[in-house]
Order: C-alpha cells, then structure tokens, then sequence
C-alpha cells in the first residue's frame, strides 16, 4: 500500500506543479493552443487549429497522465526489494553454523 500511495501522491504533485506551471506561463505557450494564449496570434491556420472544445484537458486527465509517466515507480522499487531480501539471505546462509561442512572446511 505504500507504494501505491506514493506513487498517488507523485501523481497528484505532479499535478499540481504542471496547473501552476501552465497558468504561470500560459501567455507563452501559444503553441500548446492553451485558452487565452492563441487568440493574439497573427496566424489564421493555428487559430483554427486550436478549437478549445476539441482540444480541452480535464485536471483528472492531467493526474493519469502522470499516473501512466509514472508507472515504472513499482517494478523498480520491486526490483529493489527483491535484491535487498537476496542480499540478507545470502548473508544468514553464510553465517548459519548448520551449514558447516567438516569435509570441505566450507561454510
């Protein structure tokens, strides 16, 4: 659950971060066809283009956006887990004295 809740929490700052990013620069993103940032633009073609009914956003649709960039947070942070419980294993195998071969003089 921890993981899940994080990975949550990075999608929803993420979120956040990109709505104050765009509404602080939205003037200079004409390109992005945002509303209020296109209509000053000389050019005919991408005043057409940019129909803001077509081509709105929802802040929901932001958020799995984000969910989806960052969805290869669990695999690795699994992959982690997995070689940390590798790590001590190996490390009580080594030190376990039933292991002992008198034969060999191996642990």
């Amino acid at each position: 659950y921890f993981i899940f809740c994080c990975h949550a929490l990075l999608s929803l700052v993420s979120t956040a971060f990109h709505l104050a990013w765009t509404s602080a620069y939205n003037g200079d993103l004409w390109y992005l066809c945002n509303e209020g940032a296109y209509e000053d633009s000389d050019n005919v073609l991408l005043r057409e283009n940019c129909d803001h009914e077509s081509s709105s956003y929802s802040i929901v649709s932001y958020f799995f956006n984000f969910v989806v960039v960052f969805n290869n947070f669990i695999p690795i942070s699994l992959y982690v887990t997995v070689e940390f419980v590798n790590l001590c294993q190996a490390y009580f195998i080594s030190y376990d004295k039933e292991m002992y071969d008198e034969v060999s003089d191996t642990p």
